[in-house]
């Protein structure tokens, strides 16, 4: 099953996804890649998974830096899951923010 949610941040508002597995996605809303994969109709839920990560997303929004990281279930091509499991989802994380 697939789900959403939303949050609103000090940026705008996120769209959260996510699976039985775990964080399948987030979106600012009308960024260019908006939704990309929710190729399913998803059911608006609030799941475990959801609450841990807006718990994530407020602490790291008051300017802490999270110890934990939401369950997540990462989904992309061949060579996108290679480079994560490389890197791992933490440093991938800190990355991106570069």
């Amino acid at each position: 099953m697939k789900y959403i949610n939303h949050y609103r941040s000090p940026l705008g508002n996120i769209l959260l996804a996510a699976d039985d597995e775990g964080l399948t996605g987030l979106w600012f809303e009308q960024q260019k890649y908006f939704g990309k994969s929710l190729n399913a109709e998803p059911l608006e839920q609030e799941i475990p998974v959801f609450e841990e990560t807006k718990k994530w997303l407020d602490t790291y929004f008051s300017g802490k830096e999270p110890d934990f990281i939401p369950p997540l279930h990462m989904i992309g091509t061949d060579f996108q899951l290679e480079v994560w499991r490389i890197f791992g989802c933490k440093y991938f994380i800190i990355f991106s923010e570069s």
